[in-house]
C-alpha cells in the first residue's frame, strides 16, 4: 500500500535530488494517487508546478514512463518530467513507492473543466478542432500497434489555453512483432461491449468524448440513438455515431476516423484500402481498361462512380486528356477539389489493390 503524503510535505527525487512540495491531492484511483506539487529551489523558493503521481504498481509505473518517453515533445500528450522510486521499510520487509512527475494541466481533466464552467457545452468548431488534434496523436500510436484503452473524461486534460492533452497511460498496451502484449487493467465503466483493448475501442472512446463535450454531459456513455436526437453539427453527428456504433461498422483505428472527420487529412493521408469506398476515374489508364479496373474494384469491395459527387471517396487520375485547355484541370478534378475527394495516381491505385488482404 502506498504512503499518501500530506499537504505541505516534501518528496525528494532519488534520481535528480529535486524537491517537490505537496500542494493538494488531485485524485486517487487504480494507479495510485495524484497530487499538485510545486518544485522547491534554493532556500525553498517556489518554482514550477507539476503533477506528481505515486503508486506501488511497478508495471503501471513502467508503462507510464515508457509512453511518457515515447511521446516526449508531442503537443497533445501530457509531458513526462522524471520518474524515480523511494524504498520504504514495511512491517514484513522493504518495498518501494514509485513516482512520476509530469506536466501540470492548469484546468484539470475534462470533468473538472466542465464543472468549473457550469457544464457549458463546447461549440462544434472547438470539438472538431480538438478531436482532430487528438486523432493525429492516435494515428501515430495505432500505426505503431499501441492503444490507450482508458480514454475517459478523467484521463483527458485541459491546458491553460483550453487545449486537450492525453495522460494516464497506466493500462495502455502495445504490440511486439504484431503480437499484442496482454497487459493487466481495464476500465469497465467506460468500455464498449466486446471490449478487447484494440484500436477500434480507442475510437469508440474518442467518439464518446466528442459527444460528452458537445453536450457537457459526462455521466454515462452515449448511444447512437441518443446522439441523433441532438441538433448538433451533421458531420460531427455522423462521425460520432459511426465511432460508437456496432463494432463491425466502427472505425478500425484513428487513421480512418481522422480521414473521415478532417477534410485536409482526407486529402493528405495515403489510401490504405478501397473496401467500402466509392471510386471514380479520370483520364486514360496505362495498365488496364476501365472495364478491367472496375472488375478489380468489385473484387476489392469498392463501388464505381461515373462522375465525382459529394459521395465520391477517391478519384483515380490517369493520363491527362488532350481535350484539357492548357493550364486548366478537367471537371472531375475541379469537383474533387470542391468535395474534398481524395485524388490518387494510377500507380497508387494498383498498389493499394495489390496490398489488400
Amino acid at each position: 500500500m502506498i504512503a499518501i503524503p500530506k499537504a505541505g510535505s516534501v518528496i525528494e527525487s532519488t534520481y535528480s535530488n529535486r524537491r517537490y512540495q505537496i500542494v493538494r491531492q488531485l485524485g486517487r484511483g487504480g494507479f495510485g494517487a495524484a497530487f499538485e506539487v510545486v518544485e522547491l529551489g534554493p532556500r525553498d523558493r517556489k518554482l514550477q508546478s507539476w503533477c506528481l503521481k505515486v503508486t506501488d504498481d511497478q508495471g503501471s509505473w513502467h508503462r507510464e514512463a515508457y509512453f511518457g518517453e515515447l511521446l516526449c515533445g508531442h503537443d497533445r500528450a501530457i509531458q513526462l518530467e522524471e520518474t524515480f522510486a523511494v524504498s520504504r521499510r514495511r512491517r514484513h520487509g522493504r518495498s518501494a513507492d514509485y513516482y512520476i512527475v509530469t506536466e501540470f494541466a492548469d484546468n484539470g481533466d475534462i470533468d473538472s473543466y466542465l464543472s468549473r464552467s457550469d457544464w457549458k457545452p463546447w461549440p462544434a468548431t472547438r470539438v472538431r478542432r480538438e478531436a482532430i488534434a487528438l486523432l493525429r496523436l492516435f494515428t501515430i500510436l495505432h500505426g505503431g500497434g499501441m492503444t490507450h484503452r482508458d480514454l475517459t473524461p478523467a484521463n483527458i486534460f485541459v491546458t491553460a489555453r483550453g487545449r486537450l492533452k492525453v495522460g494516464d497511460w497506466g493500462i495502455a498496451r502495445t504490440s511486439v512483432g504484431g503480437v499484442l502484449a496482454e497487459l493487466d487493467g481495464e476500465n469497465w465503466l467506460f468500455t464498449p461491449a466486446g471490449f478487447r483493448g484494440r484500436a477500434r475501442d480507442d475510437t469508440w472512446m474518442l467518439g464518446q468524448l466528442m459527444a460528452m463535450l458537445l453536450s457537457a454531459d459526462t455521466d454515462a456513455p452515449w448511444r447512437p440513438q441518443d446522439v441523433v436526437t441532438r441538433q448538433w453539427d451533421d458531420d460531427l453527428t455522423r462521425v460520432i455515431c459511426r465511432a460508437i456504433g456496432p463494432a463491425t461498422k466502427r472505425y478500425a483505428d484513428a487513421y480512418e476516423m481522422l480521414a473521415d472527420l478532417d477534410e485536409h487529412a482526407r486529402r493528405a493521408l495515403p489510401v490504405r484500402s478501397l473496401r467500402g469506398k466509392t471510386v471514380c476515374f479520370t483520364g486514360a489508364l496505362n495498365n488496364a481498361t476501365r472495364q478491367q479496373a472496375r472488375r478489380e474494384l468489385d473484387r476489392a469491395g469498392a463501388t464505381y462512380h461515373d462522375d465525382v459527387g459529394s459521395g465520391t471517396d477517391v478519384l483515380v487520375r490517369g493520363e491527362r486528356s488532350p481535350l484539357y485547355s492548357h493550364g486548366t484541370h478537367g471537371q472531375k478534378l475541379v469537383r474533387a477539389e470542391q468535395y474534398g475527394t481524395k485524388v490518387i495516381t494510377e500507380t497508387e491505385f494498383w498498389r493499394v489493390l495489390a496490398s489488400a488482404p
